[in-house]
């Protein structure tokens, strides 16, 4: 978490969560193009246990993420892609 994001974070602590809120406001920011909106996505359906996975979901939002140069969704995206490096350049060559 980097510094700006934990000054931000830090009222919030112990606060209820609105998982269903955040994916709302994440799918809208990322369907805008907002690539941190994207692997924030990724992250959700993949492996962040607030909701049950989806790893087809998981994975198209981290290839858009990745696409645009966000590389921590292009590292996630390598890691969580079985064939590795060349199945992720190919996927993301195809990503609508």
């Amino acid at each position: 978490m980097d510094s700006t994001l934990r000054r931000l974070a830090l009222p919030l602590i112990g606060t209820p969560k609105d998982v269903p809120a955040a994916i709302e406001w994440y799918t809208c920011a990322g369907d805008a193009g907002r690539a941190k909106a994207q692997y924030m996505l990724g992250y959700l359906y993949s492996s962040s246990g607030a909701v049950p996975a989806d790893y087809p979901t998981a994975n198209r939002w981290l290839l858009k993420a990745a696409t645009q140069g966000y590389a921590v969704a292009a590292l996630e995206t390598l890691y969580s892609t079985p064939q590795g490096l060349g199945q992720l350049l190919a996927d993301m060559t195809s990503v609508p």
